[in-house]
């Protein structure tokens, strides 16, 4: 008689839960209280991760891993992402973690900094690794910090991805049978990969988003001009990454300080080269953050930069009160590249607007307003829902 009850209720609240998750109103169902045993079998049945991740505290963390194997962390380009990573690292503080941050020494100074700053422990794996001695590893993505990574490999622990729907492409040890679940995180989520559950980062009042620039289209590729608009500014911090070519940016590089001689131009390519004075000294300052701090004397600055302008990269001060005002760009083809290119998105405490300027002729305007208009439209839900 009691299995037949409880079997009655459990069909029954099966039935409840995929009529509520069809009106997208989970959250409001009355759980009723049933031994962790059932509450297992009824998730396991339905393999639905929206309905694990509202039993979570009624179910086991074997089947909660079962489901739930690919989780997102989704929010807006500099929009807080990194404060959430931690927050999750701090929830599961007692798991082992590994995260996987860009093929960029920037990149994981700018890492270490953030982590150290929030007191939060970790190890980098490089070949002087002999063991894990911490709950958090960074590995770089290439294929030698990989090789490092194998010989001391946990047996069970969480893949966090940064940059996900890049670093996944090369990252070799994602299918490794000893990652408990995948922790994917990006603002562009754009590609096919599709999740389980996803974690949405709160939009910051101060964030400043594409709809929040001055955005100006630019037909005559004249730096100049805009140059000396953004130095008639109190001050501020330019970065230019129009450029694909080295030879290009380093050209750049050379005019303006010869125009400009008491503005510092940083120009950051496999060396980081300043400019200021008629003087060109290498840069010792391992981080965009310690070459900010050091020129604090100077109301202007700018960067010169292309693969260093992209993903994980902020240009802000160590203490976040100096940050890009004006940007020089052009549309990439791709909206995923052209939304990491905008170095210049963030969460800043300013009261102006701040200027974006794109270099672009008759195509790439009708491409610029192609993924303006795919930003409008695009709903993480609707993906997410396209995955059951």
């Amino acid at each position: 008689m009691v299995t037949y009850n409880v079997t009655f209720k459990k069909l029954k609240f099966i039935r409840n839960l995929q009529i509520i998750v069809q009106d997208k109103h989970l959250n409001k169902m009355k759980i009723p209280r049933l031994p962790m045993e059932i509450m297992d079998e009824i998730v396991l049945y339905t393999g639905d991760s929206r309905i694990a991740n509202v039993l979570k505290d009624k179910i086991s963390q074997y089947v909660l891993d079962r489901i739930e194997k690919n989780i997102l962390i989704y929010g807006n380009v500099q929009g807080g992402k990194t404060a959430e990573i931690f927050n999750y690292i701090n929830e599961n503080s007692s798991c082992q973690k590994v995260l996987v941050i860009q093929n960029s020494l920037l990149v994981l100074k700018q890492y270490e900094q953030r982590l150290r700053s929030k007191n939060i422990d970790y190890q980098i794996i490089d070949k002087n690794t002999q063991e894990i001695t911490k709950n958090l590893v960074l590995v770089l993505n290439n294929k030698y910090r990989y090789n490092y990574f194998r010989k001391v490999e946990p047996r069970r622990y969480i893949l966090m991805l940064d940059e996900s729907d890049q670093t996944i492409r090369s990252c070799s040890i994602k299918t490794s049978k000893y990652i408990r679940k995948t922790v994917h995180i990006t603002a562009t989520p754009f590609n096919r990969t599709l999740y389980n559950r996803c974690i949405r980062v709160p939009e910051n009042a101060n964030y400043y988003g594409v709809e929040d620039l001055n955005i100006n289209l630019n037909y005559a590729d004249d730096n100049t001009e805009s140059v000396e608009k953004f130095l008639k500014t109190q001050t501020g911090i330019m970065l230019i990454n129009k450029y694909s070519y080295v030879s290009e940016m380093t050209y750049l590089a050379k005019k303006l300080t010869l125009q400009f001689p008491n503005v510092p131009v940083v120009l950051l390519t496999s060396e980081k080269i300043m400019l200021l004075n008629n003087q060109k000294r290498y840069v010792k300052q391992k981080s965009i953050s310690k070459i900010i701090d050091s020129l604090q004397e100077h109301k202007h600055i700018i960067f010169i930069a292309n693969r260093l302008s992209s993903r994980g990269l902020s240009y802000v001060s160590s203490d976040y009160t100096r940050h890009l005002t004006f940007q020089i760009t052009r549309v990439r083809t791709s909206i995923t590249s052209f939304l990491q290119s905008l170095r210049i998105l963030g969460i800043y405490n300013c009261k102006n607007k701040l200027n974006l300027e794109l270099v672009i002729n008759d195509h790439e305007e009708k491409l610029f307003k192609k993924h303006v208009k795919f930003l409008n439209n695009f709903d993480i839900e609707e993906k997410m829902l396209r995955y059951f």
